[in-house]
C-alpha cells in the first residue's frame, strides 16, 4: 500500500544532517525571501537550504553549495508554507485529480479527501488501489474513512462491515474516521460499531464529527465517544462551545455555508484569542464556489474580516498538520520538512505567484507546470452505460386520492420542511399548473426498476424539465412540471452517459457530461467553473433563490438533514419514517 508521505530512508536521513551541519552541499538554496516562522509568528530573511525532497537549514548562514546546487533567487517574496485543505468532497462535479491539480495551483500542497462516493460502489480492494493511485500524485492525497453513507442505501450492511472497514482504516492513506453525519444511529450501536473508533484510536488516526446546531451537552456526548474535531460551526457562540470542550474546530467558507466572514468577525467582538485548534475547510464547494480560488481565496477572505495574517496562514498549514499529526512532514517551512513552499508576491496576498511541492516548483502564475494525468477512467469500471429501459411520462405522475399531499419545501439550499398543499386533480392524479411555483419531483433508479415521485416546493418557477445523474443516493433525480419533457430529459442524461440536462421548449437549455459514476467531470476545473456557472445562472432565472442548486440536487436524496426527502423506498420523512411509497417494476 502507498503513503502520501514517503518516510525518509536513512540515507535521506544522513543527507539531511550533513547538509545542516555544512558537511555536504545543499541540492537546492532559496535566498533573499521573507519566510513565515509559523511556530513563532514571525516573519524572517532567512535562506533556505534543502537536501532533495526536504529542508536541512534554515538561517542566518550560506550554506555549503557546489556545482551541482540550484539557487533560487526569493528576493521581495513572502514565503509560506505549502496549504493543507482537511476537508474535501473530491467528486462535487469535478474528481479527484482535476480538483488536486487545481488547489496545487492555489498553493494546496496536503488534501484530505472524503471517500464515500467510491467506498459505497466499489469492492473494497480496487478503493484500495484507488487510494494508491491518488498517493501517487504532486499533491499529498490522504483519506477519510465514512462510517455512514448520508443516505438510505439497500446493501448497507455489505458496505459497511467490519472487514470492509477494518481494510479502509488500516490503509496508510486514511488518517480520520467520519465524518459522522449520523452519529446519534452511530452512538447508539443503531448502525455501525463502536470497535470501529477503538480501531482508529488504536493507530493513532483522528475522528470528526458532524454536529450543527448541536448544544454543549451533545457536544459532550460526541468528545466522550472520541470525537475530535467538527466542522459545523456556524456563528461564534458554536465555535466557542467547541473549542471549549477541546475540539479542533474547522472555519467553514463553502458553497452552501460560507460562514468564514460571520465567525471572524464575531469571535473578535467576543474578545478571544485566536486557537490553535482551528483550521479552515471549503468543505466540498461546487465549481462556481471556486472561481476566486481555493484555500487562497478562504485565507483571503479571513484576512479581509479582520483576521491577522499570520494567524489566517496557521490555519491552514500547521494547525490542520499538528491535528492530523503530519507536522514533522508538512505544515511549516523548518529543518527536516519536506519543501513544500508557496512564493508570494505580497503577505496580503494568498494566491502564489510559484508553487513548490517537495523541492520541486509545480506551478507558477496559477498554472501548473505538467498537467496532471488522469486515469483511464473505463478500466476503473465508473463509466455509466445507456440503459435498456427509456422513462415515460406517466412515471412521473403523483397518483393521491387526496387533493391536498405533503410537498417538499425547500427552506434553504440544503435543509427542507414538509408542507401540505392542495392541488387539482386529473384522471385521479395530482395536475400541477405549468409555470408556477411547484414542480414533480422524482428519484429514478438507474437500473429502471423503481420510481418515487412528489412534489417540490421553492427550487423554480416554470421549470419544464431537469435530469440528472448526480444526487446523494447515486440514483436519478428529475424535476419539471411537464412530465413529457421530464421523461424525455431522463432519456437524454442516460444516453449521454450520465450528466445534466434542463430542458426548455422541448429543447436542451442545458446540457453537462458527467461520465463519471454520473456525477463528475473529466473537465479541466476552470473550464468546468464556466459550465457551471452557466447552470447557477439558468436557475436563478427561474426563480432559485438559494446559495447553490447543485447541492440542493445532491441533497434531496440525503436522510442526514431535515427534514423530508426522496429516498430508494419512497418520501422519507425524518420524523416520520416513509410517508410515501416508491412504485415498482415501472418498467414492466
Amino acid at each position: 500500500m502507498k503513503q502520501p508521505i514517503q518516510p525518509i530512508t536513512r540515507e535521506e536521513r544522513r543527507n539531511l544532517i550533513d547538509t545542516a551541519w555544512f558537511k555536504k552541499a545543499a541540492t537546492k538554496v532559496i535566498m533573499g525571501g521573507t519566510v513565515l516562522n509559523v511556530y513563532s509568528r514571525e516573519w524572517e530573511e532567512v535562506t533556505i537550504a534543502l537536501s532533495g525532497n526536504r529542508i536541512a537549514y534554515i538561517g542566518k548562514k550560506t550554506p555549503l553549495t557546489d556545482e551541482h546546487t540550484e539557487f533560487i533567487d526569493a528576493s521581495g517574496k513572502y514565503l509560506v508554507p505549502g496549504y493543507i485543505e482537511p476537508h474535501a468532497h473530491p467528486f462535487q462535479w469535478y474528481n479527484p485529480f482535476t480538483l488536486a491539480q487545481f488547489a496545487l495551483e492555489h498553493g494546496t500542497a496536503t488534501m484530505l479527501y472524503d471517500n464515500m462516493s467510491f467506498f459505497i460502489h466499489w469492492p473494497i480492494e480496487k478503493m484500495l488501489q484507488f487510494m494508491d493511485l491518488t498517493s501517487s500524485l504532486p499533491v499529498h492525497i490522504f483519506w477519510w474513512a465514512r462510517f455512514d453513507p448520508q443516505t438510505q442505501i439497500s446493501n448497507y450492511n455489505t458496505r459497511f462491515n467490519h472487514e470492509r472497514m477494518k481494510k479502509m482504516i488500516n490503509h496508510p492513506a486514511v488518517i480520520q474516521g467520519g465524518e459522522l453525519t449520523g452519529w446519534r444511529q452511530y452512538f447508539n450501536e443503531e448502525i455501525g460499531d463502536l470497535s470501529w473508533i477503538e480501531w482508529i484510536q488504536s493507530l493513532g488516526k483522528r475522528l470528526e464529527g458532524h454536529t450543527p446546531g448541536a448544544s454543549v451537552e451533545t457536544l459532550n456526548v460526541a468528545s466522550a465517544a472520541g470525537v475530535t474535531a467538527d466542522h459545523e460551526a456556524i456563528n461564534g457562540e458554536e465555535l466557542e462551545r467547541r473549542i471549549r470542550l477541546g475540539l479542533y474546530t474547522t472555519l467553514r467558507y463553502s458553497s452552501i455555508r460560507p460562514d468564514l466572514p460571520r465567525l471572524v468577525e464575531e469571535w473578535i467582538s467576543m474578545g478571544h484569542p485566536w486557537s490553535e485548534r482551528m483550521m479552515m475547510t471549503t468543505d466540498g464547494s461546487t465549481p462556481p464556489f471556486l472561481r476566486e480560488g481555493f484555500v487562497d481565496e478562504m485565507v483571503r477572505v479571513a484576512i479581509q474580516h479582520g483576521m491577522d495574517p499570520v494567524e489566517a496562514y496557521r490555519m491552514v498549514t500547521i494547525n490542520p498538520a499538528v491535528y492530523y499529526r503530519l507536522d514533522e512532514h508538512v505544515g511549516g517551512i523548518a529543518p527536516g520538512r519536506l519543501a513544500d513552499i508557496n512564493f508570494l508576491a505580497d503577505p496580503l496576498d494568498p494566491t502564489p505567484a510559484m508553487v513548490m511541492v517537495e523541492g520541486m516548483i509545480l506551478a507558477r502564475d496559477g498554472k501548473v507546470i505538467t498537467p496532471f494525468a488522469q486515469p483511464e477512467w473505463e478500466e476503473w469500471g465508473v463509466l455509466l452505460k445507456k440503459p435498456d429501459w427509456e422513462a415515460k411520462p406517466e412515471w412521473f405522475h403523483v397518483i393521491s386520492e387526496e387533493e391536498e399531499i405533503p410537498v417538499i419545501q425547500l427552506v434553504n439550499a440544503v435543509i427542507t420542511a414538509k408542507k401540505i398543499v392542495a392541488f387539482p386533480k386529473k384522471e385521479g392524479r395530482i395536475d400541477i399548473p405549468p409555470g408556477g411555483a411547484y414542480q414533480y419531483a422524482a428519484l429514478i433508479d438507474r437500473e429502471g426498476e423503481w420510481v418515487t415521485t412528489g412534489v417540490i416546493g421553492g427550487f423554480a418557477k416554470g421549470l419544464e424539465a431537469l435530469a440528472t445523474t448526480y444526487s446523494g443516493s447515486s440514483d436519478i433525480i428529475a424535476i419539471g412540471d411537464h412530465p413529457k419533457s421530464m421523461a424525455e430529459a431522463v432519456n437524454q442524461v442516460m444516453a449521454m452517459g450520465g450528466g445534466l440536462v434542463v430542458i426548455e421548449n422541448g429543447t436542451p437549455l442545458f446540457q453537462l457530461h458527467l461520465p463519471l459514476a454520473g456525477f463528475m467531470s473529466c473537465m479541466d476545473l476552470s473550464e468546468l467553473i464556466t459550465s457551471s456557472q452557466n447552470f447557477v445562472k439558468i436557475m436563478v432565472d427561474k426563480g432559485y433563490l438559494f446559495q447553490d442548486p447543485i447541492y440542493s440536487l445532491l441533497f434531496l436524496s440525503s436522510t442526514h438533514l431535515p427534514s423530508i426527502r426522496l429516498t430508494p423506498k419512497g418520501i422519507y420523512a425524518m420524523k416520520e419514517g416513509i410517508i410515501w411509497p416508491s412504485r415498482k417494476d415501472i418498467t414492466k
